[in-house]
């Protein structure tokens, strides 16, 4: 099934859709430190399980890298605002703009009985090459939070590198590509993305690459930067070598070898450095505090944002659990999978083999003429379709607690005759 883009449907379609307010269950009260996808994951996981929660952030309002870091083509602000605000009606608070420092975590220690960290990966790392300090090389960080927030992406007054000459973009994962597409929108004369990486191992989705190639960005597989060239602070191009060998370690470590007889000098104006991001030193020290976790970027090199907030929940369970004395449940341990007899192994006959449409999109002269969101949305036919490759195997749990077997719920449910009363053999429910 098209999940993302069935989601997209329903959120687009309901868009004055009112959250119920959460359940206010326990009195421990839960600061979480950041307003991204982890931090906000976290507080509304520990809102819906009853615990009051209050957000802190730096910047004036929330997001973290949903507002700093993705382009808007990608993610438009109304929608985050959005659903941040369904979030604060229904009851989670926001203290936003504040800067936490050492006193302040001593502070939340004697006013909250648990705090999640969720400060993200906040620092662009740098490329230490010769040259590195050009007026013309800019982090992937920096370039996306200047353009985002609508200001010139010049450091200070009196810069004279060419916004709109030749782009580089150091790096091949989605924040590069990302990186790369913004500088088209911005007038980019031409714009080359430069990775190590070759093949299936370039990091980033290959949608992603065939939708920046569409816009005319190039891609060079297996050249590493080894200087930015000009006089002075004058950016006039990346000089390259040749990658001939390059291994990924099972804990992401990458080694490469070059051959040293295989350069060229690649022509730019600008370069934008987009090879990963690290967090803030200051949270090392809290590292062993038995009051504090972690989630996000912070404590996982995986930096997608459904990575982000699968991170956020796992922490929120974890500070319930702690919190509560209580293990951390999940899901393979919940569920015993037991083999049925063979009249229970039901399978539909009928499965859809109708091929997904792909997702509408603007066409590429047209979107790179501004931030507009490239992705339009699937049909209510579409969707209508697209629901019925469910397969109906869902797993469901009986609050034993709560149910007694009656069977007052079969008879009076309006949908028909969807539930089910079996005996609950091993395994079952």
């Amino acid at each position: 099934m098209a999940i993302r883009g069935i989601k997209r449907y329903l959120t687009d379609t309901f868009k004055d859709f009112v959250p119920d307010t959460y359940p206010r269950i326990y009195q421990q009260e839960i600061a979480v430190i950041g307003a991204g996808p982890a931090g906000l994951a976290a507080a509304h996981t520990l809102a819906m399980m009853g615990y009051p929660v209050t957000v802190f952030d730096q910047e004036p309002v929330a997001g973290g890298m949903l507002n700093v870091g993705i382009p808007k083509f990608r993610l438009p602000r109304d929608v985050i605002e959005r659903d941040v605000a369904r979030l604060e009606k229904a009851g989670i608070k926001f203290v936003m703009g504040v800067r936490i420092s050492k006193t302040h975590i001593e502070e939340l220690k004697k006013h909250f009985d648990s705090i999640i960290v969720a400060a993200g990966a906040s620092h662009s790392k740098e490329l230490m090459i010769d040259g590195w300090r050009k007026e013309g090389v800019l982090t992937a960080l920096h370039f996306m939070e200047r353009v985002n927030h609508d200001q010139d992406i010049w450091r200070h007054p009196g810069q004279e590198f060419v916004r709109n000459g030749d782009v580089v973009v150091i790096g091949g994962g989605s924040v590069a590509v990302d990186c790369a597409r913004t500088a088209v929108r911005l007038g980019a004369k031409s714009v080359t993305c430069v990775c190590l990486e070759s093949g299936e191992n370039v990091p980033c989705h290959p949608w992603e690459l065939a939708e920046a190639m569409e816009e005319g960005i190039k891609l060079m597989e297996g050249w590493s930067p080894k200087q930015f060239a000009g006089a002075h602070n004058e950016m006039t191009g990346v000089r390259l070598s040749k990658v001939n060998k390059f291994e990924k370690a099972q804990d992401g470590k990458i080694s490469f070898e070059i051959d040293a007889s295989q350069t060229m000098t690649l022509p730019a104006d600008m370069v934008i450095v987009a090879i990963g991001q690290a967090p803030d030193k200051f949270w090392q020290e809290y590292a062993d505090d038995e009051n504090i976790d972690f989630a996000g970027d912070i404590v996982s090199s995986a930096c997608s944002v459904v990575d982000a907030m699968a991170s956020g929940i796992k922490a929120a369970r974890k500070t319930d659990a702690k919190i509560q004395g209580r293990e951390v449940k999940t899901a393979s341990a919940d569920h015993e999978l037991v083999a049925a007899e063979d009249y229970d192994k039901r399978y539909p006959a009928n499965r859809f083999k109708i091929a997904r449409p792909p997702m509408p999109m603007v066409a590429p002269e047209d979107r790179i003429k501004n931030f507009d969101e490239v992705e339009t949305e699937y049909s209510k036919e579409v969707i209508g379709v697209e629901v019925k490759r469910c397969l109906q195997c869902g797993f469901s749990e009986v609050d034993a607690s709560k149910c007694i077997g009656c069977g007052i719920c079969r008879t009076v449910c309006p949908k028909g005759d969807v539930i089910t009363m079996v005996s609950a053999g091993k395994g079952g429910y």
